[in-house]
């Protein structure tokens, strides 16, 4: 899971990470580059997001590429995790995202991505 970061500087010198980049070319022949920094932190638990910032125009960001289907998504609604709700917080360092902390075996056991017509949930 990713967790979009307006200022990925600032995150990686807060949690002492380093900020990889990538890149990847598109059928079309455009190519796709991101930063990002936490992926490989060993403090990082597997449902806890990394952090991701791209740098492509707005027509190229991968979340407004068309899915195949008749399904608009508008967003992601909520995340439902089970782990270390301190952990996590301390992770995000205060920001606020729509992960859901829950009791149980450690791992991410929901989304529900927003539409049009309501809420998609994915179990």
């Amino acid at each position: 899971m990713a967790a979009v970061a307006d200022d990925l500087d600032a995150v990686a010198s807060r949690l002492e990470i380093e900020v990889d980049s990538g890149s990847r070319m598109r059928l079309d022949g455009e190519t796709v580059r991101w930063r990002m920094a936490g992926l490989d932190d060993p403090r990082r638990e597997p449902w806890m997001p990394f952090f991701l910032t791209w740098d492509v125009r707005q027509d190229l960001h991968p979340g407004r590429a068309r899915a195949g289907h008749g399904v608009r998504a508008t967003g992601i609604a909520w995340v439902e995790v089970r782990g270390d709700a301190e952990a996590l917080r301390t992770w995000l360092g205060g920001d606020e995202l729509p992960i859901r902390v829950t009791d149980g075996e450690p791992g991410i056991h929901g989304v529900a991505i927003s539409t049009a017509d309501g809420e998609l949930v994915i179990d």
